[in-house]
């Protein structure tokens, strides 16, 4: 459920900065900035932006003869990443775009377990995971017919990423936590809208990516038993200046 307010309040931010855009740009007299930007067969740009990250766990069937964890929820937080962009012309309206980013994440795992000396039964601890991963994303971009000075477009492809934070050590007073494997890909798709400014080109982009990998590290502890699969999955919003 909050992963899905999170990408509902993401999509309707981006529509409407893309409608911001076309409506500076839509009007019918004004001067086409950037003619010939996109006959360039080689450009160079930067991306920031915002992400949300969340996990979908499938469960194993020890976790109902599990005796100490009742439940496992996955709580989402704000995050934020940034890199260089190379972008290669295919031609008319396709783009082949490489991006190395680095991106900023984190995700809290709530426990709760049972523990008969509190009242109800329950008590409930949070594991805080924080990532920090290397993003080598290879995508295809399909450009709409430019009108004035905005063009929208769509955009796919495939995105291997390396946790750098993955695998250091964890303090005894951090315990218990799990751990998540360092490597993973993902499939990615979106939509944005390029905007024509006189000296450069901005683009603001909504995508969503998908993990293909269980990133599951079993331990032989209740906290891994109880899982049988582990899909990271995030929405990202973009800002990329060429």
């Amino acid at each position: 459920m909050k992963f899905t307010n999170c990408l509902n309040r993401s999509i309707w931010i981006t529509m409407l900065l893309c409608f911001c855009s076309i409506s500076v740009f839509s009007q019918k007299n004004v001067v086409k900035n950037l003619v010939d930007f996109d006959r360039k067969l080689l450009r160079f740009g930067f991306t920031v932006g915002t992400n949300v990250s969340d996990m979908s766990i499938k469960f194993s069937d020890n976790f109902l003869s599990n005796p100490l964890i009742s439940r496992l929820e996955i709580g989402q937080t704000v995050g934020f990443q940034l890199g260089p962009i190379v972008n290669y012309r295919l031609g008319e309206h396709f783009d082949l775009r490489a991006l190395i980013n680095i991106s900023f994440t984190e995700r809290n795992y709530l426990y709760t377990y049972f523990n008969e000396q509190e009242p109800f039964g329950n008590t409930e601890h949070t594991m805080r995971i924080e990532s920090i991963y290397g993003e080598f994303p290879l995508l295809i971009k399909y450009r709409a017919k430019r009108i004035y000075n905005y063009r929208p477009y769509l955009i796919s492809g495939f995105n291997q990423k390396f946790d750098f934070a993955a695998k250091r050590k964890i303090n005894e007073e951090d315990k218990p936590k799990i751990m998540l494997k360092p490597y993973d890909y993902y499939l990615e798709a979106g939509a944005g809208v390029d905007v024509y400014f006189e000296y450069f080109k901005f683009s603001v982009e909504l995508k969503y990516a998908h993990g293909l990998r269980n990133l599951t590290v079993y331990d032989q502890t209740p906290y891994t038993d109880i899982i049988n699969k582990m899909n990271a999955s995030m929405v990202m919003i973009s800002f990329h200046f060429e």
